[in-house]
């Protein structure tokens, strides 16, 4: 936390701010595309405003927090982030429209864009670009999973959280014997260091996490607003690791339990210690038993009406083409 103030500080501090900014514009100029900008759009940087400033058009922005809704909790543990709160809610001020999809942040959006016109959009995010039967195919297996393959899948996937400390010693247990048969996928290189006959390591770069979604019975991931857009498109199961000490993680339990098939787990709980291992039963309860039904259901994905992405630029293209 100390480091990311200090960086941050000297980032949003002067003359760094006008430097950062200066470069973007010289860089736009020598481009040649200054001079056709109408808009700047941005998801979520504070500095995006004041390019816009410089450029002379309006900011736009999409975002379901702002950083100093997340600086701002930290003043307790390092002094000093409440400055850099200010700063950056500051910039947001000059913001004339933010897009909020579904799971945001409530009044800290609301005080941080307090000028600007605030449209509720429906999800954003990708949709699957890959049919599912190509996605099992580009795996290696045959679009209907005969006997004696591995399946259901589970797909394993944690962004930057990193998987370091996964214990994949766990996984080779799901072989229909010991515990019930599944398949795991993961994006993580390291993976394949464990041999294990019922993991594999998705190296195609044609297909994404949502490309997979298609094909798996559930994820297993971290709470995060856009892996839960995409498993909210998806419709999968989703066992969630809690991520304590993080600003956004106490909205996106109470998302997680009113919008998902779910099972959320303790960090200490999923990874253990040397002093409290995990016991394997609970370890494929969690991977295959049964998940908590949502308390309020799930979204309306079915028109373009509910697509955050289709409602965006739709009103990005009339601004610019008017």
């Amino acid at each position: 936390l100390a480091g990311t103030l200090a960086q941050a500080r000297e980032f949003y501090a002067e003359p760094a701010q006008s430097q950062i900014i200066a470069r973007e514009v010289a860089g736009l100029r020598e481009a040649g595309l200054d001079a056709n900008i109408r808009l700047v759009f941005g998801d979520i940087p504070p500095l995006a405003a004041r390019l816009a400033r410089e450029l002379g058009v309006p900011c736009w922005m999409l975002g379901n927090f702002t950083w100093d809704f997340i600086y701002r909790h930290y003043e307790s543990e390092v002094p000093g982030f409440a400055e850099l709160a200010d700063r950056c809610a500051a910039l947001y001020m000059e913001c004339e429209r933010l897009f909020r999809p579904p799971f945001s942040e409530g009044a800290s959006m609301e005080l941080a864009f307090a000028r600007a016109r605030i449209d509720e959009v429906g999800l954003t995010g990708p949709r699957p670009r890959v049919a599912p039967e190509k996605v099992l195919r580009r795996l290696g297996f045959a679009p209907t999973v005969a006997s004696g393959e591995p399946a259901p899948f589970v797909l394993l996937s944690f962004g930057g959280l990193g998987l370091a400390d996964f214990p994949y010693e766990r996984l080779a247990r799901f072989d229909g014997a010991t515990l019930p048969r599944r398949h795991f996928l993961t994006f993580d290189e390291t993976a394949g260091n464990h041999g294990l006959p019922n993991l594999s390591v998705v190296r195609d770069p044609a297909l994404r996490q949502i490309d997979l979604l298609q094909v798996v019975e559930r994820l297993v991931s971290k709470p995060g607003h856009g892996t839960f857009c995409e498993v909210a498109r998806s419709e999968r199961g989703l066992v969630c690791l809690d991520r304590p000490n993080f600003p956004e993680t106490p909205r996106l339990r109470s998302v997680l339990a009113d919008h998902f098939t779910h099972r959320l787990v303790a960090l200490a709980d999923f990874f253990g210690s040397p002093n409290a291992p995990v016991a394997d039963e609970s370890f494929g309860d969690w991977i295959c038993g049964p998940l908590t039904p949502p308390r309020a259901g799930s979204l309306d994905q079915t028109a373009d009406e509910h697509d955050g992405n289709t409602q965006i630029a739709r009103e990005i293209a009339a601004y610019v083409n008017a």
